[in-house]
């Protein structure tokens, strides 16, 4: 990837970044993934109208990807996550925010919080010339007794030129293929959490679900590895992010 391309990228990841939290602030008791898609497109048009809204999904609960069924409708104090991703010049840029709609039971606001605390630890382990393994030992140990599980067959990705590129990124200790980091790397961090639930079920009705049918959560970062470090694309101050509101609060 060329230094122009990276700086395209970079630009495109806050882009997204800005129009996924302003779309999940729309979020109401009845919203379905075409107002939700909607909203986004909106949003994307007025920001930078030569970007194209590429992918749109809406998991709600126990969904925990792949969520395009027209049919399922929010309800007070449901998980939502929102998995975007947008392209411009060829170049693609991929994020996913959860939040609660309303309210929400302490049980889905601890799992929310516990989702973007391993998301953030997952993405500052990262250090080039070292490989994934240190990663998945800050997520394994930051679950450890908390109650909650990882979805084991999550996995992020590489992007760039494409939506989807190699390597797969996993986050399990069970799963040995690690992967080496190196510069010019560009791909995300997903870590998938849920209520007990450690495997994915395929539903017709509501695509890819928790075995347990229980809650799941997550958050999807953006990462690259220049000859400058490594950075956060979407969410470039998150080495200094200790703790946020993740349910009132747009970064």
């Amino acid at each position: 990837m060329t230094d122009l391309e990276l700086e395209s990228i970079r630009e495109l990841s806050i882009l997204l970044h800005e129009v996924l939290l302003e779309t999940s602030r729309t979020i109401n008791p009845g919203s379905n993934l075409m107002t939700l898609r909607n909203e986004a497109l909106s949003i994307l048009a007025l920001k930078c109208p030569e970007a194209e809204l590429y992918s749109f999904d809406m998991n709600i609960n126990e969904t925990v990807c792949h969520g395009k069924s027209a049919k399922d409708r929010v309800a007070e104090g449901d998980i939502i996550t929102l998995d975007l991703v947008i392209c411009r010049n060829n170049l693609f840029a991929d994020e996913a925010w959860s939040s609660i709609c309303g309210e929400g039971s302490s049980e889905y606001k601890a799992l929310l919080q516990k989702a973007w605390e391993i998301s953030r630890k997952a993405v500052l382990s990262v250090k080039s010339g070292e490989t994934s393994f240190t990663m998945k030992k800050e997520i394994h140990n930051a679950l450890a007794g908390s109650g909650f599980s990882l979805i084991e067959e999550a996995c992020g990705h590489g992007i760039g030129l494409k939506m989807h590129l190699s390597p797969d990124i996993n986050f399990s200790l069970l799963n040995k293929d690690d992967v080496s980091w190196t510069e010019g790397m560009v791909f995300t961090i997903e870590p998938v959490i849920s209520l007990g639930g450690a495997k994915l079920l395929h539903s017709k009705e509501k695509e890819w679900i928790t075995d347990n049918r229980e809650a799941s959560a997550y958050f999807e970062h953006m990462v690259a590895i220049s000859s400058t470090g490594v950075e956060c694309l979407n969410i470039p101050k998150i080495n200094k992010l200790n703790s946020i509101d993740i349910f009132r609060q747009i970064i």
